[in-house]
């Protein structure tokens, strides 16, 4: 009896840390990445634990600098004054920024819809699909319904596999336009 609490005793004194380390590891990758593993002892155990804590944070820290970096990149996309859109490969808006909403007078939100179900021209709709078949960089002028004038870069964007797909680029031209025709007239 006395020999089955010691087995006892050291098998929970040995399982202990391993249940702690596989239960972090289990709570890690399901997106807690607040916790970390306290007490950890001098053995090989312990050099594991504190392995992970460090590992954590490391992964914490890289996600925080991707949050930042990315918060960044949207602030600076909608405080230009030309519309800017990415199409996906698979033709689904990634990025569509306020002034691109404004010039195409779009409300709703374009994120995540397929760009013809979106966007309602069918000349930049055109545009979109023949640059999307055929790869290849257009510039053109196109007046919209709502009477914005536009000079369209639309783009293929390359060097990266994973971020193939379309740049759409509207700079509004109105004034210039009213400008011209004030000239003119």
């Amino acid at each position: 009896a006395l020999t089955s609490l010691v087995v006892v005793a050291i098998s929970r004194r040995i399982t202990r840390p391993i249940n702690e380390t596989m239960s972090f590891a289990r709570d890690f990758s399901n997106g807690d990445f607040s916790r970390r593993i306290p007490n950890y002892s001098d053995d090989e155990i312990g050099t594991l634990q504190k392995a992970l804590n460090r590992l954590a944070d490391t992964v914490l820290e890289k996600i925080d600098n991707l949050t930042f970096e990315q918060k960044k990149l949207e602030k600076t996309i909608e405080s230009i004054n030309d519309g800017i859109a990415v199409v996906g490969r698979d033709k689904m808006i990634m990025v569509a920024n306020r002034a691109f909403k404004s010039l195409l007078d779009i409300d709703a939100v374009m994120v995540g819809k397929l760009f013809f179900e979106a966007i309602r021209n069918r000349a930049l709709n055109t545009r979109i699909e023949q640059v999307h078949t055929t790869g290849l960089a257009v510039n053109f002028e196109e007046t919209f319904l709502n009477g914005r004038h536009c000079d369209v870069f639309i783009n293929p964007v390359a060097g990266e596999p994973n971020l193939g797909g379309l740049l759409i680029v509207l700079h509004d031209t109105t004034e210039k336009k009213k400008v011209e025709q004030m000239k003119t007239d």
